[in-house]
């Protein structure tokens, strides 16, 4: 039996995340990072999660890009309905903790501060 057309989802910190549709039966992990504009610069290329249901379970593996042999993973070679989810790297994720808009915020109010002092003077 030949899939002619499937579906994976390529989530995390790629460029367009997103569900795509694979015409072919042939569909590797690296064609699926292209259709999602590749991993940004803040993506960890040596854990990337693909998971995969078989048989009514759920299984995954972490993949390292960075190796050569991880064309020999079964998990290179994509399926029907896999999830790829690329994890953030460090930085990124402490980052996500702050306000990214701080530095608006802290300029609007040095503007105000400004304002209020030459009014009173």
């Amino acid at each position: 039996m030949r899939v002619v057309n499937f579906q994976v989802s390529v989530l995390g910190e790629v460029t367009r995340p997103g569900t795509f549709d694979v015409q072919d039966d042939y569909f590797t992990l690296p064609q699926a990072l292209g259709m999602a504009g590749d991993m940004t610069i803040y993506g960890k290329r040596d854990n990337v999660l693909v998971m995969r249901e078989e048989n009514g379970r759920t299984t995954h593996a972490y993949l390292n890009l960075g190796d050569a042999d991880v064309i020999n993973s079964p998990y290179y070679h994509l399926q029907q309905n896999d999830v790829i989810y690329v994890e953030p790297n460090a930085p990124q994720r402490q980052s996500a903790s702050y306000n990214r808009n701080a530095g608006v915020y802290i300029s609007i109010a040095s503007v105000l501060v400004s304002v209020a002092v030459l009014l009173t003077r």
